[in-house]
């Protein structure tokens, strides 16, 4: 606006008006509500003010962050799904968003392919060449949205590229990366097969942390081959390093998957001990997930031990948590194990 009109409308408003961080607001709620009742009657009116704000911010010259703040957010309320895919697929814009906050680009992809049949896997083309780490974040974020098949292309690339450049650190996590997608589909020996090469990796580099995370993932394919002496080895070595590196994440999973193997060999009161020590350090950490899963598996002990009414009550217990973190599968898991589950302790563990 001009100053000879905007001037005597600040000085009008002054009292209505609060600044936070050079961004003006409306200081009562009741104001902003009288404001959109009066100009932004209907969803067409709302939507068209949101694209003015796109707009201008369109024509704003390289990534400022109001660009980077206002421009997404502005077209993902007017509901523009086809601009907002195209915005994000643009590589420029995708990589300084990426910058600033890697999670807001999963939080709009997520809105695009909810709000449309739109999908991330279809924007991006050659985006190797944009460098190794925007390679393994597209391939992790295809991973958490559940595109397997692009995410293992995509860390097959980055793991082209790292033997290229010897890039051993990268590599070792590119290797992890694809052995987890493929133990989800059952591809057990392939697993393993890049988990052990990963291992040695970080074996010669000395990355203890890579290491646990490594030797944990293949004492959960030794269980489920039913190799459980070698798989409980494993978790030992786990709990050390994760011990050594004061790793109290790495340390409660590892715990929770020996006391699994534990409650299957009816050492009960064992496994009992390992998941009341999982318990505390994921209160301490503040994971609910982990929390959930410990639960879980701590009312499979009880079925087991005959005492079903602690069982339903844990599993009730971990059941309300999920739902109100909005960790939907988990949810859903113990969902379907309340409704199976036995008086004789039938209803499953969950392991991470």
């Amino acid at each position: 606006l001009p100053q000879r009109v905007w001037a005597p409308l600040a000085l009008a408003l002054e009292n209505s008006l609060f600044d936070r961080g050079g961004l003006l607001n409306f200081f009562h709620d009741f104001i902003r509500q009288a404001v959109e009742q009066r100009y932004l009657k209907n969803a067409e009116e709302r939507k068209q003010a949101h694209l003015r704000v796109v707009e201008h911010f369109a024509s704003v010259e390289d990534f400022p962050v109001r660009k980077l703040d206002e421009l997404p957010w502005q077209l993902q309320q007017a509901g523009t799904w086809q601009g907002l895919f195209d915005l994000l697929a643009d590589l420029d814009f995708f990589e300084a968003l990426y910058e600033k906050d890697e999670q807001e680009v999963a939080i709009y992809w997520a809105a695009v392919e909810a709000g449309s049949e739109l999908k991330r896997t279809q924007a991006y083309k050659g985006v190797s060449k944009r460098g190794l780490h925007m390679l393994n974040w597209l391939a992790l974020n295809f991973q958490d949205a559940g595109f397997l098949h692009e995410a293992l292309e995509l860390h097959e690339e980055a793991a082209r590229v790292c033997r290229e450049t010897d890039n051993l650190n990268s590599l070792s996590n590119s290797l992890g990366n694809q052995a987890n997608i493929l133990y989800a589909w059952g591809r057990l020996e392939e697993a393993m097969e890049l988990h052990q090469e990963e291992e040695r990796i970080c074996r010669q580099l000395g990355n203890l942390d890579g290491l646990q995370a490594c030797l944990g993932n293949q004492a959960l394919i030794l269980s489920d081959w039913g190799r459980l002496e070698e798989a409980m080895d494993l978790l030992k070595e786990v709990e050390r390093i994760c011990k050594q590196l004061g790793n109290l994440d790495g340390l409660q999973a590892c715990l929770g998957n020996q006391a699994n193997i534990l409650c299957g060999w009816d050492r009960l009161e064992e496994a009992m001990a390992l998941q009341e020590e999982k318990e505390r350090l994921c209160k301490q950490l503040g994971n609910n997930e982990g929390l959930c899963i410990c639960w879980v598996n701590q009312g499979a002990i009880y079925g087991k031990m005959g005492q079903p009414e602690k069982q339903i009550a844990l599993l009730e217990d971990a059941l309300a948590l999920a739902r109100e973190h909005k960790l939907h599968r988990l949810a859903a898991q113990i969902e379907a194990i309340l409704k199976k589950k036995k008086p004789d302790g039938g209803a499953g563990a969950v392991s991470v």
